[in-house]
């Protein structure tokens, strides 16, 4: 018999059984979901089919090289230095890296898994740093636990030619023939006529007109003011004829750029052997250089009309385990937002770039094979430098 309001033993039983195990099964989903979701992999994570490979990155934005007599642009850290955005660049971009990477490295640093290079100038091995900070950040709750990393400097890149034309003076030779640079001071003698009254820089030849562009594009890179007389058609005019003029600087013919970039590029080939070998044991080659470098790497593979390539961007030829292959993906780094005066990535995922020269499923072997037309060593390269 049941008394008023009560509940019987036996269903009270039933109900906190039927209860119990309604909340186990709730909870064990809840935690099959969650390690699900934890475990499973982000889009923009390497996939788990990579086994090695190639970075290469343009350092940050930085101060101009050169001035003109009316630039009244300031820089406190001096001419072609690493800006302050140009390392909070950096440093995000080692954030990045780290976001794709670091499964792939167990978010640790072990020296026998990355080897690390830069061109001997002080933007470049800076960069390289702050992106190694980012990628690898000291532990704050372990004061003074920070990585240091052991960072190589190499003279495989060759971009000093371009504008110091003496270091190799067959280059500079078949640059200037190539160029026919007077023909265009003729043909747009107008022009030419106003960047000198504002400028006080008569140009007479291209590397005149860089320096009169790279002032104004750091300086809107910095955010500075530009002169009255530097609109956008201005602007927009010199950069369209800067990137004719650095796309032949490095990849006018194959020669070109083997004279800017073939050591450079026989290094990761060589490097790429050795790994399939089985004599080499890294993980990733990382390499900190200019904006001449990627262009050349990027008219290796096939390239054409290769635009101006901003700081902080970076190449990433990542070689994936395939049937009874390797195969080679070229992923590309560049595009940033501006977002409450600070810069924030747009893309935590690479985009993916089909190269010309290697188009769809390009094999590791077919890739090498490509890069053995733009291949030399230090001996061959110099003779070549010093050819009658």
């Amino acid at each position: 018999m049941e008394e008023d309001g009560k509940i019987p033993h036996s269903k009270l039983y039933i109900f906190l059984n039927f209860f119990t195990i309604t909340a186990s099964i709730v909870i064990i989903y809840i935690v099959f979901v969650n390690n699900d979701s934890a475990n499973a992999q982000k889009s923009y994570e390497a996939p788990k089919s990579l086994e090695f490979a190639i970075i290469v990155f343009r350092h940050g934005s930085r101060s101009p090289v050169l001035t003109f007599p009316t630039d009244t642009s300031q820089w406190p850290e001096g001419r072609l230095a690493l800006t302050s955005k140009g390392k909070s660049q950096m440093l995000k971009r080692g954030q990045t890296l780290r976001e794709r990477y670091g499964n792939f490295f167990n978010y640790t640093f072990r020296q026998e898994d990355f080897l690390i290079r830069t061109t001997n100038s002080s933007r470049t091995r800076m960069s390289l740093e702050i992106l190694l900070s980012g990628m690898f950040p000291a532990d704050l709750y372990r004061p003074g636990n920070w990585q240091p990393v052991d960072i190589l400097t190499d003279n495989f890149d060759k971009h000093l030619i371009i504008v110091k034309p003496e270091l190799c003076p067959k280059y500079g030779s078949e640059q200037v023939a190539a160029f026919q640079f007077d023909t265009y001071l003729e043909n747009d003698r107008d022009f030419i006529s106003f960047l000198f009254r504002k400028t006080g820089l008569l140009v007479g030849d291209p590397l005149d007109m860089l320096v009169i562009w790279d002032v104004l594009n750091c300086s809107e890179e910095d955010g500075s003011p530009l002169p009255d007389w530097a609109t956008k058609n201005v602007t927009n005019k010199l950069t369209n004829e800067i990137e004719k003029i650095m796309s032949l600087f490095v990849a006018s013919t194959p020669r070109a750029t083997t004279f800017v970039e073939g050591p450079l590029i026989q290094y990761f080939s060589d490097w790429l052997t050795q790994k399939l070998s089985g004599n080499a044991t890294e993980k990733i080659l990382m390499h900190s250089g200019h904006d001449f470098t990627l262009m050349s790497l990027l008219s290796a593979v096939g390239f054409k009309n290769i635009p101006i390539i901003p700081p902080a961007s970076v190449l990433i030829f990542e070689v994936h385990k395939a049937h009874k292959s390797h195969e080679v993906k070229l992923m590309f780094y560049n595009s940033t937002v501006q977002y409450e005066n600070s810069e924030v990535e747009t893309l935590v995922e690479p985009i993916h770039l089909d190269m010309p020269k290697c188009s769809g499923k390009c094999t590791l072997e077919n890739f090498q094979a490509l890069l053995k037309e733009y291949e030399i060593d230090e001996r061959a390269w110099q003779e070549r430098c010093h050819e009658q």
